[in-house]
C-alpha cells in the first residue's frame, strides 16, 4: 500500500471526529450524536487500512462536538492499549 507510507520518526497518529449540533438542539440530541460519534470513531480505529497506516504509532481518537460556533464537548476516546495511559 504505497499510498499509506508513514513519515519516518512519527510517533503519534490521530483520528478526529468532528460533529456539529444546531444551536437549538436538545441535550438528548447532543447525547445521541455523541454516542454515535464514539461508536463510529472506534470502528474507524479497528479498520484494516487505519491499522496499516498507524502500525508503529500511538493512535489517539478525538471526538469534537460543536453547538453553533461554540465547543459543546471534546474528549479523547480511550480504547485498546490507550486505556492504560
Amino acid at each position: 500500500m504505497e499510498q499509506f507510507k508513514r513519515i519516518p520518526n512519527v510517533k503519534l497518529s490521530y483520528i478526529l471526529e468532528l460533529k456539529y449540533l444546531k444551536t437549538d438542539a436538545s441535550e438528548a440530541e447532543a447525547k445521541k450524536q455523541w454516542d454515535e460519534s464514539v461508536a463510529l470513531i472506534l470502528q474507524y480505529a479497528q479498520g484494516r487500512v487505519v491499522n496499516k497506516m498507524v502500525s508503529s504509532t500511538q493512535l489517539h481518537l478525538i471526538v469534537v462536538q460543536m453547538r453553533g460556533f461554540e465547543l459543546n464537548r471534546m474528549e479523547e476516546v480511550l480504547y485498546g492499549d490507550n486505556k492504560d495511559n
